[in-house]
């Protein structure tokens, strides 16, 4: 029983590399049928539930922090002059304002913006474990990597986020690429990550009105 409240508090107080407090995770499932009913519907959640009293960031996201942790992709990393490097990461599509919300710090570049739509070059942030895996002491803002050797498709990383637990608080550190939520079609469902200024249940009922 010790060893167990032990661990308890340890795990209770781990550093997750985010903001643990006043985070509320809520799964989204939008009632169109068409991928323009469902844009339709995620810019009508993302503009609403930040005028809520009480919200102080809101993002959307594939997966959920603490979810499966995001899916696997192959990508293929490009290296001038050099023999390019084939491997498996986990990887997570998320809308503007995700890493504010969520609390995990932007190191070098930029968040994704509106300016990520479907329409605009293809961008990616990764994280410190990711730019150090592939990259090592160089800058990866600028660099570029697609999802195979034959694919035309070249993601830009425009930005650099701080190592975080995605899925569990005993999982390793591992290398994450993460996608913009707009350039991505209309998903049929998201999760709601909303940053609240106090207890968030409090804000469940009214997140669910305007949902």
């Amino acid at each position: 029983a010790g060893l167990f409240a032990r661990s308890l508090r340890n795990l209770g107080t781990a550093d997750l590399g985010l903001a643990r407090e006043n985070l509320l995770l809520m799964d989204v499932r939008p009632a169109g049928k068409t991928p323009q009913a469902r844009q339709q519907f995620w810019s009508e959640l993302t503009r609403r539930v930040p005028e809520l009293p009480g919200v102080r960031g809101m993002a959307l996201a594939g997966d959920a922090l603490f979810g499966n942790g995001g899916w696997n992709q192959t990508v293929w990393i490009e290296r001038p002059g050099e023999a390019g490097q084939d491997a498996h990461v986990p990887d997570n599509w998320v809308g503007p304002g995700f890493f504010t919300t969520a609390g995990i710090p932007i190191l070098a570049g930029r968040e994704f913006g509106e300016q990520d739509r479907d329409n605009s070059p293809p961008v990616a942030l990764v994280n410190r474990t990711f730019a150090h895996r592939f990259f090592g002491t160089e800058n990866p803002i600028g660099k570029r990597f697609g999802d195979s050797r034959a694919s035309s498709v070249r993601y830009e990383i425009v930005g650099g986020v701080g190592d975080a637990k995605y899925g569990s608080v005993r999982e390793r550190t591992r290398p994450m690429v993460f996608h913009a939520l707009g350039q991505e079609k209309p998903l049929d469902s998201c999760v709601l990550h909303v940053r609240t200024a106090s207890e968030p249940a409090g804000l469940v009922p009214y997140i669910r009105r305007e949902i």
